[in-house]
């Protein structure tokens, strides 16, 4: 190309204003030559005259229009032909021809001569595209260069229509334009352009077009404009309806509302895609939180310009955050977190840090700490929940309020304590063998639920029935009651929100189930003591009985459970009564169904008998490979003395045999265990206690 100052255009020709469609006027009042679209056309009225405007639409019909040239053809209407019908308004209809020859382009010496001027650079522009090198060398076509020779033709049909939509004379050198000065006032016309060739291959349409005289043209505006503000841009925008009207525009932008720059060195067209609406222009050459104001101006097809657009604003800002934060590590501190990071911030209007924390991972972080300042790489966060995970990310913000978030890191209280043993157990089991089991929630906080485990045997390894941490204190089992085993056992264990196990709780033992009451106790003799009573009963007989309960009601209150035995212990003493007072004392006798079964009531009133001496020289000894526990008591009278084991939470003693007076011996299974001693005598008193430990 000889001309570097030529824009790259899309093809884009204007085409509208007053087109006329082959069915806006019947048929029989024009023509009846079948068509198809070749070009389109547009008109103004002046003062003087009407300007017609016309374009081929591609360049074979671009190429004929040059060759054969255009005719132009019209009808002087003295009333509007779509207001009256012209059959009754006495109008000829007559085609009359208004070029004596078909219009063409200049020659190339014509351009020669014109391009001495240097001022229009259109001429130049359309002589290129009329005489260049390719679109003299036809042949071209024939060869393996095919696609290349038509691209480079579809370019200069695109180039020229547009230097003629830009430029009046250079219009009029492409035979585009042409000026019909014989018109009246008040009159109405109808022109009509056809390439001046019929060609079967390339079959022409006719562009007809109606003119009201007396409708004048009036520039007009860029319509429909709009802005957005970006990052160090300003994009304008305006709709595609603009495009009736305009070919080509000007963007002018100013700084302080007065002085006005355009920004475009050449006529500026935007490319888009056939379903966008709006043209769009970017100005990048701007400076963040600074006002502008922006206007456009359209070119016409008739090589002129329309008026201004109305002023929009902008003030571009800044969109960029700074860089994210890096190397987080949240971390235990003494009850609190410690969060720590590493950051390298250069931007200038960096501005600080935010420590944000959440329940998960995924989002939904609140700030937890006021801005902190840009040199800050630590906050310890005092409100953390022990209780639950605590998700941390540093936001790196700057003085536009962009901010950036940095990965996640999962901080946490360390907690390594197990919680205690559930307690409460209790259970039942029905006659279809669901089983229901409960007991008391753990006083800690962070206990998430439990895992409940089962045997057939105490002695025999205890299955887990939950698979996951179970979060009630109620549940439910079904077992085979069809079996020889007797009895089901449970135990719970609790599990905190750090997956801290407590012990097992104590075994639960539940019986199938069993209607019927045991045999009832006996309470078969008794002696008072010092403010004491003891007594011996005969148990039940049942084999199912579990444990007997020693019942006892003072004066008129209600019964009161005073110890639990297993079915082997016979004798229960009870201290600390109330000189004078009445008791009532009872056993109840339990089977492994929940059945009871009560004795006759032990009546009695409190005596005051006293304190015993102490027994001396309690311990553990070996005997011939036993294990023995010996004392020494020199008392008289008549008194028995009781052993005792300290029970297995270690918070009291359980009486575990009887001797007479005479004994001072009894052989024991484990010298492990904690054990006691006292004489017990038979009018109610009794040594204080002594124990192995």
């Amino acid at each position: 190309m000889k001309y570097n100052n030529i824009i790259i255009l899309i093809l884009m020709v204007v085409m509208g204003g007053n087109i006329l469609a082959q069915n806006e006027i019947p048929q029989n009042q024009l023509s009846d030559t079948a068509r198809i679209r070749s070009h389109g056309a547009t008109s103004r009225a002046t003062n003087d005259r009407i300007i017609l405007r016309w374009a081929p639409s591609d360049f074979n019909y671009w190429d004929m229009g040059n060759t054969y040239g255009y005719n132009i053809e019209k009808i002087a209407f003295k009333s509007d032909p779509f207001n009256t019908a012209i059959e009754n308004a006495n109008e000829d209809v007559t085609w009359r021809k208004i070029t004596e020859t078909p219009l063409k382009p200049w020659t190339l010496d014509q351009y020669k001569v014109a391009s001495k001027d240097t001022t229009n650079k259109y001429l130049g522009v359309a002589m290129e595209m009329l005489y260049g090198e390719i679109y003299g060398n036809k042949d071209v076509l024939k060869g393996e260069n095919m696609a290349n020779a038509m691209n480079e033709q579809q370019n200069k049909h695109a180039y020229a229509l547009m230097a003629a939509d830009l430029d009046a004379p250079t219009a009029l050198s492409l035979g585009l334009r042409f000026e019909d000065k014989d018109v009246k006032p008040g009159m109405f016309y109808l022109y009509r352009i056809t390439i001046a060739h019929i060609d079967a291959e390339y079959p022409t349409d006719t562009s007809e077009i109606y003119v009201d005289f007396s409708k004048k043209y009036k520039p007009q505006p860029v319509t429909n404009m709009w802005q957005e503000a970006g990052d160090g841009e300003v994009l304008i925008s305006w709709t595609r309806t603009n495009q009736s009207a305009f070919s080509a525009y000007d963007i002018e932008k100013s700084e302080d509302g007065k002085s006005w720059k355009k920004l475009n060195k050449r006529p500026y067209v935007s490319s888009f895609e056939k379903n966008e609406k709006a043209f769009i222009y970017v100005d990048s050459m701007v400076v963040n939180n600074k006002n502008y104001s922006y206007r456009l101006r359209g070119y016409t097809p008739f090589g002129d310009q329309g008026l201004y657009s109305e002023i929009i604003k902008s003030t571009p800002i800044d969109l960029t955050p700074p860089a994210p934060a890096y190397s987080i590590k949240a971390s235990d501190n003494g009850g609190a977190i410690k969060i720590v990071w590493e950051a390298s911030p250069n931007e200038p209007d960096f501005d600080g840090f935010y420590v944000g924390r959440s329940g998960l991972p995924t989002g939904g972080f609140v700030k937890i700490s006021k801005k902190l300042d840009k040199k800050e790489r630590a906050f310890i966060d005092l409100q953390a929940n022990p209780l639950e995970d605590n998700y941390y990310a540093i936001f790196s913000v700057d003085k536009s309020g962009n901010e950036s978030m940095s990965y996640v890191d999962l901080g946490y209280i360390v907690d390594s304590l197990p919680p205690e043993p559930p307690t409460g157990m209790k259970g039942s089991i029905d006659t279809s063998g669901l089983v229901k089991i409960s007991w008391n929630r753990g006083p800690e906080a962070d206990i998430i639920g439990y895992r409940v485990y089962w045997s057939n045997d105490t002695l025999a390894e205890f299955s887990q029935l939950t698979g996951e941490v179970f979060a009630g204190t109620i549940y439910g089992d079904s077992i085979n009651i069809k079996t020889l085993s007797e009895y089901a056992y449970y135990k719970i264990v609790a599990v905190d929100h750090r997956y801290n196990h407590s012990q097992y709780s104590k075994i639960l033992k539940l019986q199938k189930p069993d209607i019927v009451p045991p045999a009832a106790p006996l309470i078969s003799k008794y002696e008072q003591g010092q403010l004491t009573v003891s007594f011996s009963w005969i148990n039940s007989s049942s084999d199912d009985v579990v444990n007997h309960t020693i019942e006892r009601k003072f004066e008129n209150e209600e019964w009161k459970k005073m110890a639990v035995f297993t079915k082997n212990e016979k004798e229960y003493t009870d201290k600390g009564l109330l000189a004078g007072k009445s008791y009532a004392y009872r056993i109840v006798a339990l089977d492994d169904a929940g059945n009871k079964s009560i004795s006759k009531d032990l009546e009695i009133t409190a005596v005051d008998r006293g304190k015993r001496e102490n027994i001396q020289g309690f311990k553990v000894v070996n005997k011939d490979g036993n294990s023995m526990l010996e004392w020494k008591y020199e008392q008289t009278g008549n008194y028995v003395f009781v052993i005792y084991k300290q029970n297995a939470s270690k918070t009291g003693f359980d009486p575990i045999g009887r001797l007479k007076n005479t004994e001072k011996t009894y052989q024991i299974q484990n010298v492990n265990n904690v054990y006691g001693i006292k004489a017990i005598y038979s009018d109610g008193g009794e040594s204080k206690m002594e124990t192995t430990n």
